[in-house]
Order: structure tokens, then sequence, then C-alpha cells
């Protein structure tokens, strides 16, 4: 079973990844600690922060969240 964190699971896009998990035995929802990875639907602040927290706690991010800049998107790479 793969654990994962969805952060920004209240708006559309979270929130159709949080049925898909619901939906799929081989998905569990959890908090970032102990998940397997981490997907982001939030905002170009939320992602920045959630970044910092997955670099930290050497979680893999996906991040599936628009309207980021390009100076959001070097700390990004940098991080990576």
């Amino acid at each position: 079973m793969h654990k994962i964190y969805v952060n920004g699971a209240t708006g559309k896009m979270g929130q159709a990844v949080l049925k898909i998990i619901e939906d799929n035995d081989e998905f569990a929802k959890d908090n970032l600690l102990n998940s397997d990875v981490v997907i982001d639907f939030s905002n170009p602040i939320s992602t920045l922060q959630i970044l910092n927290e997955c670099v930290d706690n050497k979680k893999p991010l996906i991040i599936g969240t628009t309207g980021t800049n390009l100076a959001d998107l070097v700390l990004v790479i940098a991080q990576s």
C-alpha cells in the first residue's frame, strides 16, 4: 500500500486525487511524515512551504500547482 499526503486537498484537483486514493485499495491517505509521497495542488506560497517540509523530511513531491512564477520555479529546482 502506498501512503499519500495531498497538500491542497480542499480544492478541485485535491478532491479529485483524494477520491482516487479512497476508491483504490493500493493507496491510503496519510500525514506528511508517514507518507511515501506528497502531491501538491495548493497555491504557489503553500507549494514553497510544503517543498521545504518535503526536503527536510526526505519526501518525494509531485507539484501540480499552477500560477508559480520563475523565481518560485528556480527555488523548486534548487531544492531538488
